[in-house]
């Protein structure tokens, strides 16, 4: 009976060595499918940390350009404001010109209308009266029209 249970216990170790030997075969092609797909993952994964790398390389030089394009900004609103400023201070003085202009031609449209009047009205002439009396003098000037008996001879002036 021994050489039975021996035969019986040898069948049952043969088919518990062949089911470890499947399990083992099986756990063989699961583990080189896992290290593949691990292999497979490192390159996507170097491959995403290349990418990473890249984008960050365009992000630094997307900030550069965005900083220069700032700085070019500023200078230039700098340079619209004083414009601007500029432009402000001209406008008034523009119109203080115009002012200026206005109140000249003003004052030479009132100067022609004291020019139309007759040139001996617009020079001084000295009160020749108060004059006589005072220096207690006779010109034989008469301002009020009188006739003197100084005579002008107009034919030889």
């Amino acid at each position: 009976m021994k050489i039975e249970e021996l035969s019986v216990n040898f069948d049952e170790l043969n088919e518990r060595y062949e089911r470890v030997i499947d399990e083992r075969d099986s756990l063989k092609l699961k583990y080189q499918a896992d290290e593949n797909q691990l292999k497979k993952l490192n390159m996507k994964l170097s491959e995403l940390k290349e990418e990473i790398a890249l984008r960050e390389k365009l992000t630094k030089a997307s900030n550069a350009k965005v900083n220069s394009l700032q700085t070019h900004v500023k200078t230039f609103k700098d340079i619209l404001d004083r414009i601007l400023l500029q432009l402000s201070a001209i406008k008034q003085m523009t119109m203080s010109l115009k002012q200026e202009r206005d109140e000249l031609e003003q004052e030479r449209d009132s100067l022609k209308v004291r020019g139309a009047v007759a040139f001996d009205e617009l020079t001084p002439r000295p009160n020749y009266d108060k004059l006589q009396k005072v220096r207690k003098l006779d010109f034989k000037i008469r301002p009020t029209g009188e006739p003197t008996s100084l005579f002008v001879n107009s034919n030889l002036c």
